[in-house]
């Protein structure tokens, strides 16, 4: 039974897939076409080089390798996707494929998008994403200073198991921190500010 998965702007997410046996339908000079072991009348179509930014399964033994009514495996090996922009999943996760998906980071996991906070300089702003912070004085080229305190989530300014949470978790770091430790987990060398 699939789940719905939530995932925003700036998730790390583990996505993987068991290899599972199934039968090539026929091989091209760019792609390989075979069914789907999930999903029955389902013919999957992979590009023989599959670009490993677009593409998550793979084809075991080597694709150029097989030939029709050749029995392989598919499957997506263990593999980390950053979800940098608003964008869809690169597959529907109600396929009935069974994918494991697990959110390995979430910067500011203790905020909600529309999240209003107050800084340690008294300036308020709005949270969308890791990397979209509105102040409500119109300043520019700045980040909140942490320590940091909710005001109000979906309106309310009455949530306060969710205050202690966003104040705990800011007691000690910084924005930047964050950021660091967002690129250091997704394998890149400087946060993307």
């Amino acid at each position: 039974m699939a789940v719905a998965f939530e995932y925003r702007v700036g998730d790390i997410i583990d996505v993987s897939c068991p290899f599972t046996e199934t039968r090539v339908d026929e091989v091209t000079d760019d792609e390989i076409f075979v069914d789907s072991p999930w999903q029955d009348g389902v013919v999957m179509a992979l590009a023989l080089e599959p670009d490993p930014e677009h593409e998550l399964f793979r084809i075991r033994p080597e694709p150029r390798t097989l030939t029709a009514d050749a029995m392989c495996r598919i499957g997506i090996p263990p593999t980390m996707l950053r979800v940098t922009e608003e964008q869809r999943l690169p597959f529907d996760p109600e396929d009935g494929i069974p994918r494991t998906l697990e959110v390995r980071f979430r910067p500011y996991a203790f905020l909600e998008p529309g999240d209003q906070v107050a800084d340690a300089r008294a300036r308020v702003w709005r949270f969308e994403s890791a990397w979209e912070w509105e102040p409500f004085d119109g300043a520019t080229g700045a980040e909140p200073a942490w320590p940091l305190m909710l005001l109000t989530r979906h309106g309310d300014s009455d949530d306060d198991a969710a205050a202690v949470d966003v104040a705990e978790a800011t007691r000690t770091g910084s924005h930047h921190e964050e950021l660091a430790r967002w690129a250091a987990l997704a394998g890149l060398d400087e946060p993307a500010e």
